[in-house]
């Protein structure tokens, strides 16, 4: 796992991210569009990225990955730098 999961944090779910090419701005952007937070009141954009960068395997897609998550629309700068520094410290 490559984010320390916080408490009362609950797996998204499978639906959610089934089939999502993390290397595409376009296909995050349409994840993101569903909804702002969750349930708890967490960013939603924050979640569904942490959760993509899960499934991330070598460095190469880990380079295209951050690549498209600086490419999006959707998410706000803060939430963008988030995700990326949580991956760059990994």
């Amino acid at each position: 796992m490559l984010f320390r999961p916080r408490l009362g944090d609950v797996p998204l779910p499978d639906a959610v991210l089934a089939g999502i090419d993390v290397t595409s701005p376009l296909a995050i952007d349409t994840v993101l569009q569903s909804k702002n937070s969750d349930e708890a009141g967490r960013r939603w954009p924050v979640r569904v990225l942490e959760a993509l960068a899960e499934s991330i395997r070598g460095v190469d897609q880990r380079c295209r990955f951050l690549k498209a998550i600086c490419e999006t629309q959707i998410p706000g700068l803060l939430d963008k730098l988030t995700v990326i520094n949580d991956l760059a410290s990994q």
